[in-house]
């Protein structure tokens, strides 16, 4: 990820998967290495592991990646309504949102 190989991250993480299926780290990154390809569709259902996996640690980022996926997908209803959420709840992201 660091050297902005996201082809080559997504693939490394689908390997974890394969041996951790649920890993919280692994469902994030490839969502956000997906996202930095423009691959918005393809990521928001790793983003929705993510936030939904019990592990709450990239709940606001998967949720902030996922509205933004969902806006650049010309999505916007279902991207207001989630940065709404974010807005009220105050956290790091809430800032951002417009």
């Amino acid at each position: 990820l660091k050297e902005h190989n996201y082809a080559q991250a997504i693939e490394n993480f689908k390997i974890i998967l394969t041996h951790f299926p649920k890993d919280a780290n692994a469902e994030f990154y490839i969502g956000y290495a997906l996202f930095y390809q423009k691959k918005y569709e393809e990521a928001i259902p790793y983003f929705d592991k993510a936030m939904v996996n019990g592990f709450d640690f990239f709940f606001e980022d998967a949720q902030w990646f996922k509205a933004n996926s969902l806006e650049n997908s010309d999505k916007l209803k279902e991207a207001q309504a989630i940065y709404r959420k974010i807005k009220n709840k105050g956290g790091y992201y809430s800032y951002q949102v417009k």
